[in-house]
């Protein structure tokens, strides 16, 4: 083959530039490499190796201090797991990696873990400690009941995680804190914080099987869903140091009925005990200051709300809850046996799911003073009659899965947002008020009235004048103008009146003759 001179300039020229991104760049350092090695998953992440995952039928596995992939050597220095491997019943690390904070969650049937070579972590009867921090208890130990040791302050992030087999842990005098979800879905039934403890995480004790809890004199502040989905939890004690209960805070504990007073508590957090249908009271005492949307909401066992008297800021009339000025109805107490209820002439606004599920009521009047409805306000409810002002201020949800046999548009109103009525599940009629002047929004049917012949008309242009004054009947498929007396009815009553009359004249008659 004859090579140009040209030809030959351009292979020089391609060789020097190869050298010179062979220096200039740096060596790969493997980044995005993966192996498994003795049932377990690396990969390479930023010059080091981090144990991900592990090969199915594996019950013990060891994570290497170092692992080559690739042909290059590596220093092991994560394990962060992110699927779950049910086979693994054994797990031994070195004692110096790291560990992602949701790595044994991933773990369900661990019986044992331990560690070797230097570093902080160590493994005691089988359970991962960091010095004084719990890290890891095996969810997959057959034992019912664990004693955490003396000297341990921390019990670290989801370090009990779906512990279903355990029944009671109890805690040191020493600790200090709990971490976040350290207990979520663990079969725990009692939990006992000590007063040692001044700090819970979120989530701490969430979808547990606790029944009783104490809360000790550390805590000040019950976390968001700290005990979220504790259906079984039943009695709740201690908690007198406790100012704050977090959004979700006791979210569906659905057999619990007994609480502390809680006489430091300043606020209650949005939905706290939203879905304890059980609990039958609750009393407002006398430091709180805010009480979030929702924070009652489907509690159908609460017969009655109580204040404290030296509370400014909330007031209880009937057992229903109102802020100091009962301008605002926070929440109506829905286990009332009470079969109506008339809002108070002083409020203009209805708080957020306030009679959401108040299945006893079978009559609400809500006066023209109220400007605002909450969300889920008045939803799931069924009634036998509302009577409403024509336009409150209302959100898309507040009617949610409400039927109204009777919804009376209050007197006095001169504007209507037909939109109301399309936000019911269910009606059965409709009354407008005779001073009514203006309409808004759209019912979502047809409204039919009775031309001068009687029969019905479709309405083409809802319009004031059309309604005002008038009383409509749903019949599966439009609002129906309520049938007027025909011309027929009205001569059978003028006969019968009339005769009722000669009757009472001829009675006077008969009396004054002779």
């Amino acid at each position: 083959m004859k090579i140009t001179t040209a030809g030959a300039a351009a292979m020089v020229l391609a060789a020097i530039c190869a050298v010179s991104l062979a220096i200039a760049l740096p060596p790969s350092d493997g980044v995005g490499e993966t192996d498994y090695i003795d049932g377990v998953h690396y990969s390479v992440v930023g010059g080091s190796a981090v144990a991900d995952g592990f090969q199915s039928g594996y019950g013990s596995v060891t994570v290497a201090e170092t692992v080559t992939i690739g042909g290059t050597g590596y220093t092991v220095t994560t394990v962060d797991l992110s699927s779950t491997c049910p086979d693994v019943t054994d797990f031994v690390i070195p004692s110096d990696v790291e560990i992602g904070r949701t790595s044994f969650t991933c773990l369900p049937s661990l019986e044992s873990v331990d560690t070797y070579g230097e570093g902080s972590l160590t493994g005691v009867d089988g359970v991962l400690f960091d010095g004084d921090v719990l890290i890891a208890y095996p969810a997959g130990r057959s034992a019912d009941s664990y004693t955490v040791p003396d000297g341990v302050t921390t019990i670290g992030d989801y370090a009990f995680y779906n512990s279903l087999g355990l029944r009671a842990v109890v805690l040191p005098d020493c600790l200090e804190s709990i971490g976040e979800s350290a207990f979520v879905a663990s079969g725990i039934t009692a939990i006992s914080i000590p007063d040692s403890v001044t700090h819970i995480g979120k989530e701490a004790f969430s979808s547990s099987s606790a029944v009783s809890a104490h809360i000790g004199t550390g805590i000040t502040e019950i976390p968001d869903s700290a005990f979220l989905f504790c259906t079984g939890l039943r009695t709740v004690t201690g908690g007198g140091s406790v100012t704050s209960i977090g959004d979700w805070g006791f979210f569906e504990c659905t057999e619990l009925v007994t609480l502390p007073s809680f006489p430091s508590l300043r606020s209650v957090g949005a939905s706290a005990f939203a879905h304890c249908i059980a609990l039958e009271s609750f009393e407002i005492g006398p430091e709180v200051e805010t009480i979030g949307g929702s924070a009652f909401y489907q509690c159908n066992g609460i017969t009655g709300f109580t204040v404290d008297p030296d509370n400014g800021r909330f007031t209880a009339e009937d057992g229903v809850l109102f802020d100091s000025d009962a301008t605002t109805l926070i929440d109506y107490p829905l286990g009332s046996p009470d079969r109506r209820y008339t809002v108070p002439g002083t409020v203009t606004a209805i708080g957020a799911g306030a009679f959401s599920s108040a299945s006893n009521l079978g009559s609400l009047t809500i006066p023209g003073t109220v400007t605002t409805l909450g969300d889920n306000a008045l939803s799931l409810m069924t009634l036998d009659r509302l009577e409403i002002p024509g336009d409150p201020g209302y959100s898309g949800s507040t009617f949610d899965r409400t039927s109204v046999g009777e919804l009376v548009f209050i007197g006095g109103e001169d504007s209507v947002d037909l939109s109301i009525i399309g936000g019911l599940s269910d009606l059965g009629s409709v009354s407008f008020p005779s001073s009514l002047t203006d309409v808004t929004g759209s019912a979502g049917m047809t409204f039919y009235v009775r031309g001068g012949d009687g029969d019905l008309e479709p309405v083409t242009d809802v319009s004031a004048d059309v309604l005002a004054g008038r009383t409509f009947e749903f019949d599966g498929s439009g609002l129906v103008e309520e049938d007027a007396p025909s011309d027929d009815l009205r001569t059978v009553a003028a006969v019968i009146i009339a005769l009722l009359v000669a009757a009472a004249i001829t009675a006077v008659v008969c009396r004054r003759s002779p």
